[in-house]
């Protein structure tokens, strides 16, 4: 499933990246160390405020061990 990193807003393939951070339970995907690193010390840094136009949408998402998860995914649902 692709999702957009929150910090760069470049699109994160969860199959292909361990690189992710649970936060007030939503999963977060990044692209790259430095993204989660700058997403870990200041989370609400770069999330919208609820209400706000937001480009991103939550979905439940099944883990790979049958857990689901809320995930942001790409405006439009997962691809």
């Amino acid at each position: 499933m692709k999702i957009i990193d929150p910090v760069c807003g470049m699109e994160v393939d969860t199959e292909k990246t361990d690189l992710r951070f649970s936060y007030k339970g939503v999963e977060y995907y990044f692209c790259n160390p430095h993204c989660l690193e700058k997403f870990r010390d200041e989370p609400e840094r770069f999330l919208k405020p609820e209400g706000s136009d937001n480009s991103q949408n939550m979905e439940d998402v099944k883990d790979d061990e049958g857990n689901y998860r809320k995930v942001r995914v790409k405006n439009g649902g997962m691809s």
